[in-house]
């Protein structure tokens, strides 16, 4: 303490200030106090870096997989070009097609997801009448009419959906089916005015995009199980109906040559085997919107093969019709933001509500 010299109070002396020196803060973080900041930041540091390297190997996971749904689509794409090299009857080609990718895809199925109910009988009818009618619609007409007219199911499903499931389509699914509906006409009244007589390949097409539209609704009731084991179950039980409609029609199936049956089992592996386990493992990640659309590829590269290795060229209200089918269906799975008017500060803005 020290006398200031004016009234006698004493005042505080700080020694290091008498003698010029700086004043040093009364208070200091002590080490740990400085460690502990150390430490967050580093953690926080290290929080930054795993969410990057999570978001890389989500951004590879997700090409890997939209990868793995194209290569699927490509290569069911070949059906059109190897159903008219193989000189054979496309139910024998249908029937050894799915008896063969069954079996490659049944021992893929671990035991505990072997699960079969009763309610598969329609699923697996469904399959076999698509399988069959839509080789059967290839060796009748062009290969462009019978992917396109498959895909026709687009329109199917609405009617199947609302009468079995009580599903009420929204106004983008009846955009959809307008468009489908009026692919398949241009088809079909093409074909009329035009007298190409391929009315019968033509029904048989329109006949397997009813049945595909069978089975995928058939598949709504199956979510939970693994879809490796639905496309075994299919494919074999595909082949069975088959067999047993060309017994009941014209008698026992022939069997091929060795030669030919290395074409049907390749046929069977490469084109239905391979491609149901990239396009299962591809759904792992792409959002099912997004696999719809990208599986759009098949039916653009069927008539291209067949064009390229047959020399077999649409006509051009064929592939206009295409054109409205697949549309259609671009129509009905294309993610589209919904659009709602909202005033902020007596100002209208639009801007896109966020997609649950």
């Amino acid at each position: 303490m020290v006398n200031d010299g004016q009234d006698g109070a004493f005042q505080p002396c700080d020694r290091n200030a008498q003698l010029g020196q700086p004043i040093e803060p009364e208070l200091e973080l002590g080490p740990n106090v400085s460690n502990a900041s150390a430490a967050l930041a580093t953690s926080r540091e290290a929080l930054q870096s795993a969410d990057t390297v999570r978001f890389q190997a989500d951004a590879r996971a997700l090409r890997t997989g939209r990868l793995m749904v194209v290569a699927a689509a490509v290569l069911w794409s070949i059906s059109g070009v190897a159903t008219k090299a193989i000189d054979l009857d496309p139910w024998t080609i249908a029937f050894f097609r799915g008896a063969c990718a069954g079996l490659v895809l049944l021992p893929l199925v671990p035991r505990q997801g072997r699960v079969v109910r009763p309610a598969m009988l329609p699923m697996i009818l469904c399959f076999g009448a698509m399988s069959g009618l839509y080789l059967a619609a290839i060796k009748a007409t062009t290969a462009a009419n019978a992917i396109f007219l498959q895909c026709s199911a687009t329109f199917w499903l609405i009617p199947i959906g609302y009468v079995l499931l009580g599903e009420k389509p929204d106004p983008r699914a009846l955009a959809g089916i307008g468009l489908a509906m009026a692919g398949v006409v241009t088809i079909v009244a093409a074909s009329v005015v035009q007298g190409t007589g391929d009315l019968v390949g033509i029904a048989l097409g329109i006949g397997s995009g009813v049945a595909y539209a069978g089975v995928v609704v058939s598949l709504r009731s199956f979510r939970g199980l693994d879809p490796l084991w639905l496309s075994s179950v299919n494919n074999l039980g595909g082949a069975l109906v088959i067999l047993a409609a060309v017994w009941l029609i014209q008698g026992p199936i022939a069997w091929p040559s060795p030669a030919m049956l290395v074409a049907l089992t390749t046929f069977g592996v490469v084109q239905m085997a391979i491609p149901y386990v990239l396009f299962a493992r591809g759904l792992r990640v792409v959002p099912a919107a997004e696999g719809a659309l990208l599986a759009l590829l098949e039916p653009i590269l069927s008539p291209f093969w067949v064009f390229l290795f047959i020399g077999e060229q649409p006509d051009g209200f064929s592939l206009i019709g295409g054109a409205c089918l697949l549309g259609g269906i671009v129509l009905r799975y294309l993610p589209l933001p919904r659009w709602s008017e909202r005033r902020r500060g007596g100002v209208e803005r639009i801007e896109p509500e966020s997609r649950t």
